[in-house]
């Protein structure tokens, strides 16, 4: 009962709208090409060991047996902290970053992103990502390393060269309802795992 009064919450002129994983036999995902790309066994492992294997602040429910949890809890409120990791990706951009909220108006992931369409090299090298709230527990950084973890673990990501540098094209979804799209450097992604942990 809850669930149909949230849809139709969303689905008020007032409010953003969910943008539903498949259309009918149509897919919206913004992940439809697969190039093969050619990336060092060291920024995978780096890429993995950072978001996936020793994430920051991971929820106590993900695991439960997990030994160096005390170690990686980070207060990003410290400022001197948020400040360092603001100049490798700014967080408060909200042309960047979005956190998507129920009372939004527009729902910037298919303003980004356009529905079903691989997005261009201008479009990638933007480094924009908009994700809903339910990330990180609404703080940015954690939300950050939630979604890029999701989307490392289910294989919802594909990988562009623009350049001399790797970019993520992310999408992750839950119960066929996209909730978060973007796309960064991984390079990115690496400088703010080790500003962390520095």
């Amino acid at each position: 009962m809850a669930k149909k009064k949230e849809n139709k919450k969303n689905n008020g002129s007032d409010k953003y709208n969910d943008i539903p994983l498949m259309d009918g036999d149509i897919s919206n995902s913004i992940l439809v090409e697969n190039e093969k790309i050619n990336i060092s066994q060291e920024i995978i492992g780096k890429l993995y060991l950072y978001y996936v294997i020793t994430p920051v602040n991971l929820p106590l429910k993900t695991r439960k047996s997990y030994l160096i949890k005390e170690k990686r809890q980070i207060d990003f409120t410290n400022p001197g902290l948020k400040k360092e990791i603001n100049q490798i990706y700014n967080f408060d951009d909200c042309g960047r970053f979005c956190f998507l909220e129920p009372k939004d108006n527009e729902n910037k992931m298919s303003i980004w992103f356009k529905n079903r369409k691989f997005p261009s090299n201008e479009e990638i090298t933007l480094e924009r990502i908009c994700i809903k709230k339910s990330y990180g527990n609404g703080s940015r950084i954690p939300a950050l390393f939630d979604f890029v973890r999701n989307c490392l673990c289910h294989g919802n990501f594909e990988i562009r060269k623009i350049g001399k540098f790797y970019y993520l094209i992310l999408e992750d979804c839950e119960s066929l309802v996209i909730r978060g799209r973007g796309t960064i450097k991984i390079k990115t992604l690496v400088d703010i795992a080790e500003c962390i942990m520095k």
